[in-house]
């Protein structure tokens, strides 16, 4: 007995599981112990009465479309010798794991109901097809057609610029979705600028796409973005309808196929395929896989077309096995003309016995179409077996036209896909990357430290400034510069080192993140890359030798944040930059302390200055003549006293005050205080010679407004110019004699004398003796202690001996201790001053230094240039 028989002896009725595969199996479910295992699967159509199969396979169609959810039909089944007419009736399912489609339930014999019925209802049933139509897109919406995910997903390239809404409305202007895809309606706030784009299928209008905002600039600089994806979401559309129309198309030549319901559950699974897999590429590969797998086929692939040299390159290959995967790449139609001769006649080719020319290729037999995109030729598809020769029945030709057609379009969909996933690629390296060195920017250090820090990685991050990168630009321009700072950023990229990556901070900060990198690590990354700083860089023909300073930090140790880190490693990149040139620093809690400190000093200097020089007086030091120690001037030396922070140095207070700007506001200041006290000395002593030395900065000395305020002070107080001396401070001389020269002049006009500060401490141009405004040279005493040998006591005088010839005067300062004073005497040199010779003090104890007559042989003795 057959299974059947087992069943239906026992009872009329039995559970079943119908598979909608390519053999339609049925499944006999429940209880028989008779029945074994292997016997309950059972073929379908090897068991239905021929004249059944047709309607029923019709029925079959519309459930693996989708039109159709149950089955409900009468048939004749083959039961032991004889055909019983058999009810199915059962469900569309699908499994929990492998979300297969089946349908579940009962099956049972009603042969005895039916020679006792002349007409029944259900049996008509049977007999009807159904004649609904896969719908196409036509008047679909864009949602429908492209879904709602992928259209919030593509507005996401406007995230990268704060202050851009973007927005897709209908054609009736009702909103659809936006970047944000929990967002169902349209914000109630109303930008002020917007540009819009239409989205059409033809001449077909489907949606406007918006842009807004409050930046009429940032929105104009975005339209180019806005019209380019405008463009491809309808090119996408487009080629979506097509796809549908070209479902319709293969519906209705499927339909033509009669009864072949294998060849109509392949096709609908490939709609399904397409329908649902929202990446094409590997709905392609799908298709193509299943495809072959159906057919029986060894290897399928797809060339696409180079136009250059009229060759084909492999895109895409499937293979039954992987050996018989293509050795070769290219496909080269020149060297095959007799098939290309066929394809000239048509846009598929099916191989026929005694056709050789791929047997090179270890090809039996084939099938090669033509792929096309709006007319033009874009490549072939080849459907080959390579073990057994196939003779192609009408059913795998008009199968394989329809396929062929259908990968066609999707091909395109996949290139439409890949040419948006690579602007996105670009907008996205855009985003990432600095525009003018070529290597990672702010925005994607931002993320990388953010994320070494959630993750809990340790590493450390180096910031590093080039310090004269501004006088190459100054020399050279802005391209020369960029170009030299590219070269050194990608040196330092690619120095060798595991989890190093190179980002611009800002200007001519660098930041170079060491993943996983220990300090020890780190200190010799940073000391090679200070040792490859003291070679020259090669632009253009041009040698520049470029000074850096590197701080760095610890992470998490010394921040856990990414700008607690960017703070650290800068504050001890400019702590290095106090030790000179081509240094380093690595983070420490003192370098917060000290920062902590400046802070304090500048807001409590600010506010003291604000507070009408509130803490703030000026003492007086003389300058006396070498030989006779009478004095020659009075020098005003700025003080300030804060209540919280006591009395800061001078060369602390003035180097502050210029890093901040205020310094001629102080400077002003002391020239009024110390015209007013030599005013005073002028009518205590009765000399109108009396003398006063006033310190410029060299930021003063730069604004034409120091002139200004010299002049009025002597004018405030009825002095001339010649009760004046003006130091200005060697470097100003040296750095900026173009700008500081007409202020100079101008002093010197006004009888003012001018006096050089520190010559010699970092500088010792010669330059400044050709001056004709200078009259006075001040020397620090260190340079007469320090004399190494005969050369430089010999260049030394030298130097005292031109500035002679130049009717200048040498004065020598910070005269500390008797043993400099005994070197000094070596020399000779006019003026003296410092502790040693008198300390500085108020305003009455330098009035008490002098009276009426210890001027009378001052007076006797002739005046200084």
């Amino acid at each position: 007995m057959d299974a059947l028989q087992i069943v239906f002896a026992e009872n009329k009725c039995a559970n079943i599981r119908i598979d909608l595969t390519k053999d339609i199996p049925l499944t006999i479910l429940g209880k028989y112990p008779s029945l074994q295992k292997k016997d309950r699967r059972i073929c379908l159509h090897e068991i239905i009465y021929a004249e059944d199969f047709p309607p029923l396979a019709d029925v079959f169609n519309e459930i693996v479309s989708g039109r159709q959810k149950a089955l409900n039909a009468h048939c004749r089944v083959l039961v032991g010798n004889d055909y019983h007419w058999i009810y199915l009736c059962c469900n569309l399912r699908k499994d929990t794991f492998n979300k297969s489609l089946h349908l579940s339930g009962t099956m049972m014999d009603v042969s005895e109901y039916f020679d006792s019925s002349q007409d029944d209802m259900v049996l008509e049933e049977v007999k009807k097809k159904s004649t609904e139509r896969i719908n196409t897109a036509e008047g679909a919406s864009i949602s429908e057609i492209l879904g709602r995910d992928y259209l919030c997903r593509i507005q996401e390239a406007f995230r990268l610029n704060d202050g851009i809404y973007s927005a897709i409305y209908d054609t009736e202007g009702n909103f659809l979705c936006s970047e944000n895809p929990d967002e169902r309606q349209a914000p109630q706030k109303k930008y002020r600028f917007s540009k819009t784009e239409k989205i059409r299928y033809n001449h077909q209008l489907l949606a406007s796409w918006t842009i807004s905002g409050d930046d009429e600039a940032l929105i104009n600089k975005n339209v180019p973005l806005l019209q380019v994806l405008a463009q491809t979401v309808s090119q996408i559309a487009n080629a979506i309808l097509v796809l549908y129309n070209e479902m319709e198309n293969s519906k209705k030549a499927n339909q033509q196929l009669g009864s072949n319901i294998e060849q109509q559950i392949l096709l609908n699974n490939i709609y399904t395929i397409i329908l649902e897999k929202k990446d094409s590429d590997e709905a392609l590969r799908t298709v193509i896989r299943l495809v072959g797998e159906y057919l029986k086929l060894d290897r399928i692939a797809l060339y696409d077309y180079d136009g250059e040299n009229g060759d084909t390159a492999l895109a895409k290959e499937w293979a039954q096995h992987t050996e018989n995967l293509h050795g070769e790449t290219r496909f080269s139609c020149n060297n095959y003309p007799e098939l290309m001769s066929e394809l000239a006649y048509c846009d598929t080719y099916f191989s026929v016995p005694g056709f050789t020319e791929l047997e090179n290729l270890g090809v039996k037999s084939f099938v090669v179409s033509q792929l096309a995109e709006n007319g033009k030729f874009t490549g072939l598809i080849f459907y080959e077996t390579l073990y057994d020769t196939r003779i192609w029945t009408n059913g795998d030709k008009k199968l394989l036209r329809n396929i062929s057609q259908i990968i066609s379009t999707m091909l395109i969909r996949c290139n439409m896909d890949n040419a948006l996933k690579a602007q996105n690629e670009q907008l996205k390296r855009l985003a990432y990357t600095d525009p003018v060195l070529d290597i990672s920017n702010r925005t994607r250090l931002d993320k990388d430290l953010a994320a070494e820090l959630e993750k809990g990685a340790t590493g450390v991050a180096v910031s590093i400034k080039i310090t004269n990168m501004r006088t190459v630009n100054e020399a050279f321009g802005h391209i020369h510069s960029d170009a030299l700072l590219k070269k050194i950023s990608k040196y330092i990229d690619g120095a060798e080192l595991k989890g190093k990556r190179v980002y611009r901070f800002s200007g001519s900060v660098l930041m170079i993140l060491l993943k996983g990198s220990s300090p020890v690590q780190a200190k010799e990354f940073i000391e090679n890359l200070i040792s490859r700083f003291r070679r020259p860089w090669l632009i253009n023909g041009e040698e520049h030798y470029m000074e850096m300073i590197a701080g760095a930090a610890i992470y998490p140790d010394n921040g856990s944040t990414d700008e607690d880190v960017y703070r650290a490693a800068t504050l001890s990149m400019y702590r290095a930059g106090e030790y000179g040139r081509n240094s380093y620093a690595f983070y420490a809690c003192e370098f917060e302390r000290d920062t902590n400190v400046n802070f304090t000093i500048e807001q409590r200097l600010r506010r003291s200055i604000f507070n009408k020089m509130d803490g703030f007086s000026v003492e007086f030091q003389p300058v006396a003549y070498a030989d006779s120690g009478e004095v020659f001037s009075l020098e005003a030396a700025v003080r300030w006293h804060d209540e919280e922070l006591g009395s800061i140095p001078p060369r602390k207070l003035i180097k502050l005050a210029e890093s901040i700007g205020i310094d001629s506001q102080i400077d002003n200041w002391v020239i009024d205080k110390a015209c007013a006290f030599c005013r005073e000395m002028i009518d205590f002593t009765g000399n109108p010679s009396f003398r006063m030395n006033v310190n410029l900065t060299a930021h003063e000395l730069y604004h034409s407004s120091a002139v200004e305020t010299v002049r009025s002070a002597l004018q405030r107080y009825n002095l001339s110019g010649e009760n004046l001396v003006i130091e200005a401070p060697e470097r100003a001389q040296v750095r900026s004699y173009n700008e500081i020269s007409p202020a100079l002049g101008q002093l010197r006009q006004m009888n003012v004398q001018i006096a050089i500060d520190d010559f010699g401490k970092d500088y010792m141009s010669l330059a400044a003796m050709k001056n004709s405004y200078i009259s006075i040279i001040k020397m620090n005493a260190s340079l007469f202690v320090n004399v190494m040998d005969d050369f430089d006591r010999m260049a030394l005088k030298c130097v005292i001996a031109l500035a002679h010839e130049r009717n200048i005067t040498i004065c020598v300062k910070h005269i500390e201790q008797s043993y400099q004073l005994e070197a000094i005497k070596e020399y000779d040199v006019d003026l003296l001053q410092g502790n040693c010779i008198s300390p500085s003090a108020g305003s009455d104890a330098a009035k008490a230094l002098f009276t009426p007559c210890k001027f009378e042989a001052e007076a006797a003795k002739p005046q200084m240039a």
